[in-house]
């Protein structure tokens, strides 16, 4: 018997790309399949567009329920054996997309799906290589640990009786970090498709890009508060700490310039410093201070950590069919990286001790 595949859509009053989503699933070859879009607080616009597919199971509500209970309440109507979820501000133009996933997910309990941005704005051309070092990792982990850190929700499969084991999404913020680690908790195999993509449109708006990172940081912060007796674990610790804390804050890439390269920064400013001081002037002894000697040692320490990454970006490009562009990677390296730190630590630090006063556009 073909194995049937359900696909998920959860919408908040409209997506410009909901349409374009739906005619593509549809006209997709793969026949064995349902798709379920999820509406909360309809708009017109999508009212019609309910009314245009009604081969389409439209799930509305004139309440908005969030993502997690909305998605949670579609899965009791769905009856595939594969649970495709889907965001509803991707692009997907492959070929045989559902026949592929079918494929992927056939060795596997999970399945991550590759993402990529489309290049249309300066800010999506930074996240683009934000997106770039998590696909990297997960490639890593599904390739030799067989296991995730997490989920992103964006696009990703799961067997539907697996879906009912793990209880379906909990009523979290980063719902797909907690789905993620409780299929960890259960020993469940992970897969990676890089033989599948679909394209995420970024908001170009600043502002719309701080309220999201706002809110996966306080996401983060909370599933860690929730779940800290298993990522204390011996085995979670042993496995996926380190990972973790490179993947957790980009800025760990930042971090990184004053941390490990030290290690060979320290020389490389000894010998620069005894070369410069015999080539050119005998400076001051004022000069030759601790605040001088760690201005040069930074500044190797820099220049290394910046070459080291810049290598496994370009490798990661390369090994998952993304485009590098130097000029670009820089801006994200030293500028965008260093932005979102300051956004994850005042909002973690608002969230632990001011949590009544931050407002999210977010229903959980």
């Amino acid at each position: 018997m073909p194995t049937k595949i359900s696909v998920f859509i959860p919408v908040f009053k409209e997506s410009q790309l909901l349409k374009g989503i739906i005619q593509f699933l549809l006209k997709d070859s793969y026949k064995e399949k349902e798709i379920i879009v999820c509406v909360d607080e309809p708009s017109e616009k999508s009212i019609k567009l309910s009314k245009e597919f009604k081969q389409i199971k439209f799930l509305m509500s004139s309440e908005r329920r969030g993502k997690v209970n909305s998605l949670n309440e579609a899965a009791k109507y769905a009856t595939g054996d594969i649970f495709l979820f889907l965001d509803s501000d991707i692009i997907i133009d492959q070929e045989n997309f559902l026949e592929k996933v079918v494929e992927e997910i056939s060795n596997y309990d999970l399945l991550e799906i590759k993402k990529k941005i489309v290049l249309d704005s300066f800010l999506a051309k930074n996240v683009y290589y934000d997106f770039l070092s998590g696909n990297l990792l997960n490639w890593y982990m599904a390739q030799n640990k067989g296991n995730f850190l997490w989920l992103n929700g964006s696009a990703f499969a799961i067997h539907s009786d697996i879906f009912s084991k793990l209880g379906g999404f909990s009523k979290a913020v980063s719902e797909d970090f907690d789905i993620a680690l409780k299929a960890y908790k259960n020993n469940l195999t992970f897969g990676y498709a890089g033989e599948v993509e679909v394209y995420l449109k970024v908001d170009p708006s600043w502002k719309a890009w701080y309220k999201q990172r706002q809110r996966w940081a306080i996401g983060v912060t909370e599933w860690m508060q929730h779940n800290w007796a298993v990522l204390m674990s011996k085995s979670w610790y042993s496995n996926m700490l380190i990972p973790f804390l490179i993947n957790l804050v980009p800025l760990f890439f930042v971090a990184a310039l004053f941390l490990m390269p030290n290690l060979i920064a320290e020389p490389l400013t000894k010998l620069f410093l005894i070369i410069s001081l015999q080539k050119i002037i005998v400076l001051p002894k004022i000069l030759l201070t601790s605040n001088i000697i760690f201005v040069v040692q930074s500044i190797f320490s820099s220049l290394i950590s910046f070459t080291l990454n810049f290598v496994l970006f370009k490798y990661a490009a390369k090994k998952l069919g993304y485009i590098f562009k130097p000029i670009e990677f820089i801006f994200f390296y030293f500028i965008y990286n260093l932005i979102l730190l300051f956004i994850n630590i005042f909002t973690i630090i608002k969230y632990l001790f001011k949590r009544k006063d931050i407002k999210l556009d977010w229903k959980v």
